[in-house]
């Protein structure tokens, strides 16, 4: 239907309604019932459609259009009776004397209503009483908007973790930090002030909270907690290089986990070094701090179960047990920095089951092995090996002799030779497996007898060594200038002992690891590996 046909179909239907029926269409919504209004609220059609097309409309037309929608548009804005009052929006209006709407004053502030303002607010606006949060409704009222707020209330809301003006110390989560004194600004936010050194801890007092030293006062510039600091775990200046501090003892941790089964493990000055006892084994290495982002450095890769390795110059050497014994093992090295592109340099091929090495200042690498122990010079390689002695399980050098547990304990031999036939340090021992020696003794776990024990290089002891420690299946020793250390697979732990020994009262140092298999010692820490699974860890001593 088109806007003209629409014209004429209104105006039938005007023509054709009764004067009550005419006043409602034309009429705002505002405009009262006829039936109460009495006669004079009858609207006249035409003088209606008189008043809609004269000058005095105060609301603007839709120009253009076919003449019959000029009448149509008007009628639809014509009011009736004269001062009645409406709302559009915000904005109140006034049935003029003309018969159209009128604005009566300015819009309204907040609500229009029957053609008059009303409300005190703006509907939806928020406010607060106090700690009362407050809406404004539909009609412009103020309502309360739940409960009262806890710490702050702001435009309506509640917010804020703290009532203004407190001042305690901080515990950690919301507020600040242990050992801070936290203020709740007007916000009703923390603000954290860290204790200072020497008084970092924040106690409260009658007079508000202060800082104090609640812990051990250290070179008198520092307050730790001797059982928690990890710089100053146990004591002043015990630092756990690393770990955790718990109850005043440091907690070992990982310097690389994810390996697979790592054997053997040998350290430097900056390096830990160690190999993955596999069919495609690794020979590995990392900082004695930790391996960044868990990455260790793979010095070679591809070897054939790499068994026992030590470092020395600046060279890492290690053998290959080989895949099933016999006479399938290598012996290799390579830079510390990583072997070249050709990868890591043949020192001997063919070897008898190779399981420990040991390379001596004197240019010399000596291992264990099914033929017995070996001997190379290692200039040119690959070298000669020669048969050095009888077979042992674990071999040591210092700067004069090679030490080695034969079966029956530990004996000796000069870097040199000694035509075959080492000289026994202790007897009568029940399966002698690791040792170790520093300028004074030797010493070796028992495997059978279930001891550490300890002998004099000089004179040796015959079939009676000290005993140091008693264990249950003590694996791998290392010894520093006070303390024997020796890890125990049965057990998982590291133990330690004096020098001069503890019968059945070793130190547990870590308990709960994983098949430890290896260790080295360094002035500051112990370092071991572990199995499976497979983790290279470290504690401070």
């Amino acid at each position: 239907m088109s806007r003209s046909t629409r014209t004429v179909a209104i105006a039938a239907v005007v023509l054709a309604a009764p004067a009550v029926a005419c006043s409602v269409i034309l009429g705002s919504t505002d405009v009262p019932n006829p039936d109460d209004a009495g006669d004079d609220a009858t609207v006249d059609v035409e003088n209606d459609a008189a008043r809609d097309t004269g000058a005095g409309d105060a609301r603007p037309r839709e120009g253009g259009g076919e003449a019959g929608d000029a009448g149509s548009d008007s009628n639809a804005d014509a009011c009736a009776p004269v001062s009645s009052r409406r709302c559009e929006g915000q904005q109140p209006e006034v049935c003029a004397a003309n018969g159209s709407w009128s604005e009566a004053g300015a819009p309204c502030a907040f609500v229009c209503d029957d053609g008059g303002c009303t409300g005190v607010c703006t509907p939806t606006a928020g406010r607060c009483v106090g700690l009362a949060p407050q809406s404004c409704d539909g009609t412009g009222q103020w309502q309360e908007a739940g409960a009262g707020c806890q710490y702050l209330c702001d435009a309506g809301s509640c917010t804020g973790s703290c009532t203004p003006g407190t001042v305690q110390c901080g515990s950690g989560g919301a507020s600040g930090p242990v050992g801070s004194i936290d203020t709740c600004e007007s916000n009703a936010e923390w603000d954290a002030a860290p204790c200072s050194q020497p008084a970092p801890d924040c106690v409260a007092g009658g007079g508000g909270p202060t800082c104090t030293c609640g812990g051990s006062l250290c070179n008198a510039t520092t307050c730790a907690h001797l059982q928690t600091d990890p710089l100053n775990c146990g004591t002043c200046g015990h630092s756990c290089l690393g770990g955790t501090c718990v109850g005043g003892a440091c907690q070992p941790f990982v310097l690389a986990s994810g390996q697979q089964d790592p054997y053997d493990i040998a350290i430097d000055a900056t390096n830990v070094y160690w190999v993955n006892d596999v069919a495609a084994g690794t020979v590995n290495s990392c900082a004695l701090a930790g391996c960044k982002n868990n990455t260790p450095t793979t010095l070679a890769s591809g070897q054939n179960m790499p068994a026992g390795l030590t470092v020395n110059a600046g060279t890492v050497y290690w053998v290959n047990y080989g895949t099933g014994g016999g006479n399938g093992g290598d012996v290799m090295e390579c830079p510390t920095s990583g072997c070249p592109g050709a990868g890591p340099t043949v020192v001997a091929t063919n070897q008898g089951a190779p399981t420990t090495i040991a390379v001596a200042n004197n240019g010399s690498a000596y291992w264990t092995s099914t033929s017995g122990v070996m001997r190379c010079v290692l200039s040119p390689l690959p070298c000669t090996p020669t048969v050095f002695g009888p077979s042992g399980s674990d071999v040591v050098v210092d700067g004069t002799n090679a030490y080695w547990t034969a079966a029956a304990g530990p004996v000796r031999c000069a870097l040199g030779g000694c035509g075959g036939s080492p000289t026994a340090i202790a007897t009568g021992q029940l399966s002698a497996w690791a040792l170790t020696v520093d300028t004074t003794n030797v010493y070796w776990t028992n495997l059978t007898g279930f001891t550490v024990d300890r002998c004099v290089l000089a004179g040796g002891c015959g079939a009676n060594p000290t005993k140091v420690a008693n264990a249950t299946r003590p694996n791998d020793v290392a010894v520093d200038s006070t303390t024997v250390y020796w890890v125990d697979v049965t057990l998982n732990t590291v133990s330690s002992c004096a020098i001069a020994g503890c019968g059945g009262n070793a130190t547990v140092l870590a308990s709960n690891q994983s098949s430890p298999a290896a260790l080295a010692v360094d002035s500051t820490a112990i370092y071991w590996v572990n199995e499976n699974p497979g983790a290279v860890m470290k504690l401070a001593k």
